[in-house]
């Protein structure tokens, strides 16, 4: 017969063998028991002991003292949202997955750096954004039956993010400007963290933003945003800012974007501190100022 036929398979012979060891069988039983083990605890175990040594505390995780306009534990709310519990950190990708967590929040222009620190502390470092203005507007309610005219606020920094919140008390908008617009803006596609979509939004922010630290002392009170076409080929939009105590400033078009002779920004800048720092009798007088020439400001005793 031929000499393959007369051999027994390679495993054949090692069954043989290891029946006639005591315990052998149990062995041949074990190997590959031992070796479904060893792979399973490669793949599956080590990788909870290691987030279970190693995963990032939130009690450890520090970040830039975050300003008093975030009214939320903001690094609280950010490692439950995005489960950094999840992280080990002894992954070279962890500081990424860290950045990426906070980056997401709306309250956050930037994450600049994570810095890992011994005992497990990590250190975000943020930059956030600031809030320059709340946006009135009226929207269509219909959660009570019959639709039915509302009103509210979107807090908006100077690139008009939209920061998280709505329910807004008339004590808040008070530590604000306020912008309005005519027309009224259309709110359908407006979220948190989202630009808000709007040109009149964008020129009336940026506007805040140059004059939110002069607000409390001057009492300004209100940005409101005009259409008007009466100069063809120039923007299209006209802005006049209001006071607390009843004044108005008209500041015309938008900074950037002056018509031929009007004054820049810090030429308006300059009048409406001069105008607005004048003597008490005089200022109750003189309720309108007008920044759109050089010539003296226009005054008027109507509103």
């Amino acid at each position: 017969m031929p000499e393959s036929k007369s051999k027994e398979p390679e495993e054949g012979k090692l069954q043989s063998l290891l029946k006639r060891v005591p315990g052998g069988a149990l062995i041949f039983a074990v190997i590959p028991l031992a070796a479904i083990s060893y792979f399973a605890w490669f793949h599956y175990g080590a990788e909870h002991l290691d987030q279970a040594l190693y995963s990032l505390d939130a009690n450890k995780l520090r970040i830039t003292e975050q300003p008093d306009w975030i009214r939320q534990d903001l690094a609280k709310s950010v490692y439950e949202s995005h489960q950094l519990n999840r992280v080990s950190l002894l992954d070279p990708q962890s500081s990424s997955a860290i950045a990426q967590a906070f980056d997401s929040s709306p309250w956050i222009k930037s994450t600049t750096r994570v810095t890992k620190e011994q005992g497990g502390t990590v250190q975000v470092d943020l930059v956030y954004r600031r809030p320059v203005a709340m946006v009135f507007v009226e929207y269509e309610d219909n959660q009570s039956g019959a639709p039915k005219k509302a009103t509210g606020f979107y807090l908006i920094d100077e690139e008009t993010i939209v920061l998280p919140g709505w329910n807004y008390t008339e004590e808040d908008y008070k530590n604000y400007l306020v912008i309005a617009s005519n027309p009224p803006l259309d709110v359908s596609t407006v979220g948190d963290g989202k630009e808000f979509g709007s040109p009149a939004v964008s020129v009336a922010a940026n506007l805040c933003s140059l004059l939110v630290e002069h607000r409390e002392r001057y009492k300004l009170a209100t940005v409101r945003v005009d259409k008007d076409f009466s100069t063809p080929g120039t923007s299209p939009w006209l802005l006049t800012v209001f006071t607390s105590d009843g004044r108005r400033i008209i500041w015309g078009r938008p900074p950037g974007n002056e018509l031929h002779g009007e004054p820049e920004v810090s030429e308006k800048l300059t009048r409406i501190r001069q105008w607005l720092e004048q003597d008490a009798s005089m200022s109750t007088a003189q309720n309108e100022l007008d920044l759109r020439g050089f010539a003296s400001s226009t005054v008027s005793s109507t509103r």
